[in-house]
């Protein structure tokens, strides 16, 4: 009995100093913590979902005044971006002032300019404003200097500038040179084919 006894003894007392043994050797960095060694890998990032383009967007609208420009004395527009560097321009303009003709009717005009405008070189708020589009001229019959005896005056429009204009919003400026091109061989001769013009804009990107 006693036998026994001494042998379990002995067993018990080795475990005892394997244990202490095992304790010692992780607390001296011998073996990783078993909160390390249970640790899972970090997830690979998943497909599509690429972190947020700092440069992308948020405004994708503007309205703003243009002196000059496309439409001629002053015009009012409405702008949206269809892409990040590209947007679509719809404006309008009415001017009418004093008498002419025998009837002694004022005579007026009206504008609209539809331009596609590209901005993709660009740094931070400030970019180069590139477009081209058509503006569509309505004019009274006693301008036969600017529009056709039916009073239409189809012409085609470019914009070359620069725009300060912040991605997520707020003051919208354009500074261009804004050319006129003539269609009409009815006016050709009163109306250059290519006539130099600009514009100043003002207004805000929502």
């Amino acid at each position: 009995m006693s036998h026994h006894a001494s042998t379990v003894a002995c067993v018990f007392l080795s475990f005892v100093a394997l244990s202490a043994e095992v304790r010692a050797q992780d607390s001296e960095g011998g073996s990783p913590p078993r909160t390390q060694q249970q640790r899972l890998p970090p997830r690979p990032p998943v497909a599509g979902s690429a972190s947020p383009d700092p440069e992308a967007r948020t405004a994708r609208n503007a309205v703003y005044l243009e002196l000059g420009g496309p439409g001629l004395a002053y015009s009012l527009n409405y702008e949206r971006y269809i892409l990040n560097d590209v947007s679509l321009r719809m404006g309008g303009s009415y001017m009418v002032w004093g008498t002419s003709g025998s009837a002694g009717h004022p005579a007026w005009w009206l504008a609209f300019p539809i331009m596609l405008n590209f901005l993709g070189v660009y740094a931070g708020s400030h970019a180069l404003d590139l477009g081209g589009g058509l503006v569509m001229i309505y004019c009274s019959t006693d301008l036969s200097s600017i529009c056709d005896d039916d009073g239409l005056a189809p012409k085609g429009g470019l914009s070359l500038g620069y725009r300060f204009a912040p991605a997520d919003g707020g003051f919208l400026f354009r500074a261009a040179i804004t050319p006129l091109f003539n269609f009409s061989t009815k006016t050709s001769e009163k109306f250059p084919f290519v006539s130099p013009w600009g514009g100043l804009s003002f207004g805000a990107a929502f």
